[in-house]
């Protein structure tokens, strides 16, 4: 940064000498600040004009005028001035440096241009009048950013007494910037109060260097571990790719060509294994595409025979399902190649569907065209060849194939109801009919009412509910079967909803022993956490005093001795509580507890797929390596065996402690979350 400073100052200092060097003003102009100011640089000096002989000047008073210097043969100055015009129209007045840069050019061009070149003067003149308001915008910008960067200087203090340096170095590089587009008086104070700064800087970006150089040893250990992992090839290329990405963030350390060569040869090994996993991707996807493409032959084929023949609307169904199946079971497809397949597929496919829909178009006409002579039957005298003829179109109407869902409903329901009037001895049927619907509703609707209230049982009440849950779920059957249409399957899709919730809340139901030692446990608890919170939760906890609150043959009377593991758990908290020699004593338990918890929380994550915080990746990974060289994920769970693990996680994290409400009721909610998947 002292360099770059150095560097800034003397392109200034250059510049501002060249300003001095390309303004020539005679010796008799400056007799006055005000005359000196008013001296346009490079310009030449007027002669007052009068009517009649000029006055006779003496020699002494006669201004000389300094001829042009000689112009560089390869110098355009039409050209060059009009590449500063153009450049000065798109500049923003807030870019210093360029601004110094044009006037500079400017100057030197125009010490070049003669007196008689009145169009080249008229252009630099417009040239320097543009610069003078830019250059006024530029002075109100550099006040503006001399009290953005007097802000950012207060925040670099701020950020390097309090040791922060993830904020300290960006301010740094602000204030950089911001000093880098000023020049003059404002750029050599802001450069003066900076100075103070740039021997902390330097070390806090000496320290960061260290910093990555530590981090990037730790991430070629990780690759090392990748390397001996049997974790799937493509989840493993994913973690390669991060341990990558986080190099790249880490920019440059010490020995950072030495640690990039060995982070790459273990990046090499690690995914190694990889490469065949690719290759037979990408030759999978090659015979994906060769079956689309064969797809796509016998679909145009398809369409094209029958666009010969009429085919029945459920034929298309049929074909165009099973178009969508296959074009979905032959994925992936490389997506370089799909797009003109795509093309192909969605063409043959629409060929089809417009035959479809002109067969549902036929279908609709014909079926109004049934509704139309249906009505002229209403008119005849004799209703029994009325009847008879509205038998017959009845058997027109089953031949006349599927129309829109709309049409068909709407042509259906005026069909039935002519033919109802026709066949008019069927009112009483009908009633009876509907009034048994309506009463099948009411029923429906009230075993439903008594499913969800179910539900809301605990797991007591649920248990000893069990016989009224089949009760209701034969009545529904029976039920159900005097409904039909849209009805029907809005009560089934209902009933299945509250059956699978029932039926997976019974399944992982304790049986009666583990519902005991349950019982037992929960009884245990609501002696034992209230003592623990007084300890943990306490600013000042008095841990003698607790001890002494103890009532020893209360809890005997409690924590039963029956053997198991769950209550040699809980008795372990209240021997680690009565014997407990200090509170930093009682803490480090309570810290090894919780990282127990976390440990039984992550494995139920690993078990049912879910997803572990950020935080503890790290360990999971390291629990899953185990698990792999064990072979235990090779295993696929039963159902069974995960209703058993949901119950031992439940038990054992309510036993496993002693840790702060808090974090029980973060480690409960996570571990229930997992196990959830699991059924």
């Amino acid at each position: 940064m002292a360099a770059e400073s150095s560097k800034q100052d003397a392109q200034i200092a250059a510049s501002t000498s060249e300003q001095a060097a390309d303004t020539d003003i005679q010796p008799d102009s400056a007799a006055t600040p005000a005359a000196a100011e008013s001296v346009d640089p490079g310009s030449t000096p007027a002669v007052p004009e009068a009517d009649g002989e000029q006055p006779e000047q003496s020699a002494e008073k006669t201004v000389k005028q300094k001829p042009a210097p000689k112009k560089p043969d390869d110098l355009d100055l039409s050209k060059e001035l009009a590449g500063l015009q153009t450049e000065l129209e798109k500049l923003s007045p807030k870019n210093t440096t360029r601004l110094v840069t044009i006037e500079n050019n400017l100057n030197r061009f125009r010490k070049f241009i003669g007196e008689q070149e009145q169009e080249l003067m008229t252009s630099a003149e417009t040239i320097r009048e543009s610069l003078q308001q830019k250059f006024a915008v530029n002075a109100e910008h550099q006040v503006s950013l001399k009290e953005q960067t007097l802000a950012l200087i207060q925040q670099l203090e701020v950020a390097l007494g309090e040791g922060k340096s993830i904020d300290a170095l960006p301010t740094w590089d602000k204030i950089q910037g911001n000093i880098s587009n000023t020049n003059g008086s404002i750029r050599q104070e802001l450069q003066g109060l900076t100075q103070a700064f740039k021997t902390k800087i330097n070390e806090l970006r000496d320290w960061k260097i260290f910093a990555a150089t530590e981090k990037k040893k730790e991430l070629i250990q990780q690759m090392d571990k990748l390397k001996e992992s049997r974790m799937q090839p493509g989840d493993k290329s994913k973690h390669i790719s991060r341990l990558h990405k986080e190099w790249k963030e880490l920019g440059r350390s010490n020995q950072n060509e030495e640690l990039w060569q060995q982070f790459k040869l273990s990046s090499d090994a690690a995914y190694e294994p990889c490469k065949e996993y690719f290759k037979q991707r990408k030759q999978l996807m090659a015979s994906n595409l060769k079956a689309r493409r064969e797809l796509c032959d016998e679909l145009e084929v398809l369409a094209k025979s029958y666009g010969e023949q009429e085919p029945a609307t459920s034929e298309l169904n049929k074909q165009l399902k099973l178009a969508e199946e296959k074009w979905k079971k032959y994925a992936p497809v490389e997506q370089s190649r799909i797009k003109p397949l795509q093309k192909r597929y969605y063409a043959a496919l629409n060929q089809l569907r417009k035959l479809r829909r002109d067969k549902l178009k036929s279908s609709a006409k014909l079926k109004s065209d049934i509704v139309e002579r249906a009505r002229g039957l209403l008119s005849l005298d004799d209703r029994k060849q009325a009847m008879s003829e509205a038998k017959r179109l009845q058997q027109e109407w089953k031949q006349a194939g599927q129309s829109t869902y709309k049409e068909d409903k709407e042509y259906w329901e005026k069909f039935r109801s002519i033919c109802d009037e026709i066949f008019a001895g069927r009112d009483k049927q009908q009633t009876e009919r509907k009034a048994n619907i309506e009463q099948a509703q009411k029923t429906i609707d009230e075993l439903l009412d008594s499913l969800e209230k179910i539900s809301t049982l605990d797991d007591d009440e649920l248990r000893s509910s069990k016989s009224r849950y089949q009760d209701i779920q034969q009545s529904f059957a029976s039920a159900l079967d005097k409904i039909h249409g849209k009805f029907r399957n809005k009560y089934r899709d209902r009933f299945n909803n509250y059956k699978r919730k029932l039926d997976t809340r019974i399944k992982s139901l304790p049986d009666k022993k583990s519902q005991l030692l349950l019982n037992i446990i929960h009884r245990c608890l609501e002696y034992l956490r209230p003592l623990e919170t007084k300890v943990l939760a306490s600013e000042t906890p008095d841990l003698e005093t607790v001890q002494n609150s103890f009532d020893s043959e209360h809890w005997k009377s409690l924590a039963e001795n029956n053997g198991s593991e769950y209550i040699s758990l809980l008795q372990q908290r209240a021997q680690l509580l009565c014997s407990a020699k200090d509170i930093s004593h009682y803490q480090s338990a309570a810290n090894d507890a919780s990282e127990q918890l976390k440990l039984l929380c992550i494995e139920a994550e690993i078990r049912a797929g879910a997803e572990s915080p950020e935080a503890d990746q790290a360990t999971r990974m390291e629990i899953q390596l185990s698990q792999l060289k064990q072979g235990f994920g090779q295993r696929q769970q039963d159902r069974d065996g995960n209703v058993k693990f949901m119950q031992q996680s439940r038990m054992k994290c309510l036993c496993l402690g002693p840790v702060s409400q808090q974090q029980q009721q973060v480690f409960s909610e996570r571990l229930e979350k997992s196990l959830q998947r699991l059924v």
